[in-house]
């Protein structure tokens, strides 16, 4: 069983096979292509929340940007609101104030 995710920009595909394991393609104007979700790619809450203490104690660099971050989540808000609503979605992405 998968998701999919809808947006204005393309498509996501996600499933988890057998052994527990992510897997997923995105689809977009330029054609479909497999998503690398093995833990070295992602920036799950796991890795990210190690990655920061460890910048903290060990000041070991940060594995994005904060605005690299801030785009993630402005995805993330609009994949969660695509599949609740099963309809495309834009991306809402907040202007700086710095």
């Amino acid at each position: 069983m998968g998701a999919h995710s809808l947006g204005t920009e393309g498509t996501i595909h996600t499933a988890m096979n057998r052994k527990g394991e992510y897997t997923g393609t995105i689809a977009d104007r330029d054609g479909q292509a497999a998503i690398d979700a093995s833990k070295e790619a992602g920036h799950g809450d796991g890795t990210r929340t190690e990655n920061m203490i460890n910048a903290i104690r060990e000041d070991e660099p940060l594995i994005c940007s904060l605005e690299d971050g801030i785009r993630t989540s402005e995805f993330l808000d609009a994949l969660w609101d695509s599949y609740n609503l099963g309809i495309r979605v834009p991306v809402h992405r907040s202007g700086k104030t710095g």
